[in-house]
């Protein structure tokens, strides 16, 4: 039997399929001209980057560290007289910020959660954005400078290439590798506020040496994308609208959001998307599809969205606050398993699962948030008391698994 199939979202506290968030504490929070930005790890590490601010050019900046989900964060870097703006994950413990003191911005460059790290000497303004493969190479857009510019790291040196007829201060910065990546600015030159700008979306093959329009509209107000190849990407944008192509632009097809709200970013993880935007919106879709369905919480407006392995998500909202899913961020075609209870939840150490006596040999399943299957068995009773005094504190996944069908739930240790 296949049980790669995609899970139904559940709660655990309830049984409920109805979307469930909550705020994370326990980082400092941004103070007066400050901000957060978060990014996830490769391993599903959860880095927070918070900028405190007491006046111009008074600026310090934190960096957090979580390995279980935002239950517990660490304090892992601070910069006096510098604030971080940006903050990319590479790999496990492998990260980039770009520091400004506004002025002049370099790239802080580690590979062990900053015990130690390299400067690289950026340029003068700030990124706008910027998106690294790994430690040595990245691009990265420059407003508040001279000029606008579209920049290039390699090899710990700083390439810019000057472009005063864009606006890059709204722009977003995808890299697919060395040679491939896509700039999304505006096409015209313009105070920072002015949003009304056309769209237009760039496309290296070179490495950043030469840049081609791959999208341009003066209709379509896009404000992020993501891109699986040089010739395949979605763009979201203003009003619900939804594009994508397979053929590297030529053609454009337009999806069914389902709304009219304005999605400010997507993400892909595991063969799925999903979008976030304004009014609490949160869309989902499985690859290949054209129809987004809706699995929206609250009303705040959501400016990222971040996805692990286990498909637990992550919100970023405009006031800077962080929100991780209670459910699994999958929907589903496989049958839903009624009347499983898994109880008590948090626990410190045993956790009973109750299983309907009808599912013959089923199977339960242990995950850790780095996606590591740390206890697996094949059961038969009603039920099933587990021992997990030997884990770790932190959230797991429960994956019961049987021939009528998957429950999945997550599940705090502590």
């Amino acid at each position: 039997m296949k049980y790669f199939a995609i899970i139904l979202a559940i709660l655990i506290s309830s049984g409920s399929v109805k979307a469930q968030w909550h705020s994370l504490q326990g980082f400092a929070q941004p103070y007066h001209f400050g901000g957060l930005e978060v990014d996830l790890s490769p391993d599903n590490s959860l880095y927070v980057a918070s900028r405190y601010a007491e006046g111009p050019h008074q600026y310090w900046s934190y960096l957090y560290k979580s390995n279980n989900g935002g239950e517990s964060w660490s304090s892992i870097y601070y910069s006096s007289y510098t604030s971080t703006f940006l903050i990319d994950c590479i790999g496990p413990n492998q990260l980039v910020f770009s520091n400004t003191d506004q002025v002049n911005t370099n790239f802080e460059i580690s590979s062990d959660d900053f015990n130690t790290y390299t400067i690289v000497p950026g340029c003068d303004g700030a990124p706008a954005a910027m998106s690294f493969v790994n430690l040595n190479f990245g691009v990265f857009t420059r407003s508040f400078g001279p000029s606008e510019a579209i920049g290039v790291v390699n090899e710990g040196e700083v390439s810019l290439y000057p472009i005063d007829t864009l606006q890059f201060v709204f722009s977003a910065v995808q890299s697919l590798s060395d040679s491939i990546a896509f700039v999304l600015c505006r096409d015209t030159h313009a105070p920072y506020y002015n949003l009304s700008r056309n769209n237009l979306v760039l496309r290296t093959l070179d490495g950043g040496t030469n840049w081609t329009i791959f999208y341009s509209s003066e209709l379509y107000n896009i404000s992020h994308f993501y891109f699986s190849s040089a010739e395949e990407g979605i763009l979201v944008g203003q009003g619900g609208g939804i594009l994508s192509t397979t053929d590297a632009g030529a053609n454009w097809i337009t999806e069914n959001s389902g709304t009219d709200l304005d999605i400010n970013h997507i993400t892909s993880r595991n063969g799925l998307f999903f979008c976030a935007g304004k009014g609490g919106l949160i869309l989902r879709k499985n690859a290949g599809e054209t129809n987004w369905e809706d699995i929206s919480y609250g009303s705040s407006d959501y400016r990222k969205i971040m996805v692990d392995s286990n498909l637990i998500g992550y919100l970023l909202t405009t006031n800077d606050q962080i929100l991780r899913s209670d459910y699994i961020l999958e929907t589903a075609n496989w049958p839903y398993l009624e009347d499983v209870r898994i109880y008590p939840n948090p626990t410190s150490d045993f956790l009973t699962i109750e299983i309907p006596p009808d599912n013959n040999n089923s199977i339960i399943e242990i995950i850790n948030i780095q996606g590591v299957v740390v206890k697996k068995l094949r059961v038969s009773d009603y039920n099933q008391r587990l021992d997990v005094r030997n884990l770790s504190n932190g959230l797991y996944i429960i994956k019961v698994l049987s021939d009528k069908g998957i429950r999945v739930a997550k599940m705090i240790k502590r």
